[in-house]
């Protein structure tokens, strides 16, 4: 997985895992991305570009405020939108992505403004992210790529109630959980799982 960014006091701010200095805003990490890519940049999108081929998806966790999970690999060997969850811890937020991505390899097909109810012991649903939401969220998919030309639906996680951020008296509000694309006025049609 991605190395956390972490706080370097010495520096004075937030240092990513390959030693550079990162601004934070809204609580979302600006990356860096080098250009030419430095020697460490290069092992590291070797190891993605391994799990890519070998698994057909890589996981990025990104310990921000809050933290988040996204998936590299998925637009490029599926047509299928990449993933993101945030908020979650680091294994619940594998077990989540992990799931849904081998779900996608078998051929499912997630959905904007779908409820899925059967694929985990709880419902999540899926929003697409607007495009103004992918700066400081995707480096490592935009690395891979070469480009920001991919989609991506975001998983969103229900409270203990099984309450959306969008419904009436959810603890999951915007701030525990951003949603990162326009919820519409038809959301939520709950389904049996990922469309196949």
């Amino acid at each position: 997985m991605f190395p956390p960014i972490s706080e370097n006091a010495s520096r004075g701010g937030l240092e990513d895992a390959f030693g550079r200095r990162q601004l934070i805003t809204a609580g979302v990490p600006s990356f860096t991305m080098p250009e030419p890519v430095d020697a460490k940049t290069a092992r590291f999108m070797g190891v993605v570009e391994r799990h890519v081929r070998e698994h057909g998806h890589h996981l990025t966790y990104v310990h921000a405020d809050p933290p988040f999970c996204y998936s590299v690999g998925l637009w490029s060997g599926w047509k299928h939108p990449e993933l993101i969850v945030i908020n979650l811890n680091f294994d619940d937020a594998s077990t989540v992505l992990g799931g849904l991505a081998r779900q996608v390899k078998a051929g499912a097909r997630l959905r904007n403004g779908v409820i899925d109810t059967e694929t985990f012991e709880r419902p999540v649903a899926f929003l697409k992210v607007d495009r103004s939401n992918y700066p400081g969220r995707f480096p490592i998919t935009v690395l891979h790529y070469g480009h920001h030309e991919f989609d991506v639906l975001q998983v969103v996680i229900p409270d203990a109630s099984d309450r959306f951020p969008w419904d009436g008296g959810s603890a999951w509000t915007e701030v525990v959980q951003p949603l990162l694309g326009q919820v519409s006025t038809t959301w939520g049609q709950r389904d049996d799982g990922p469309a196949g």
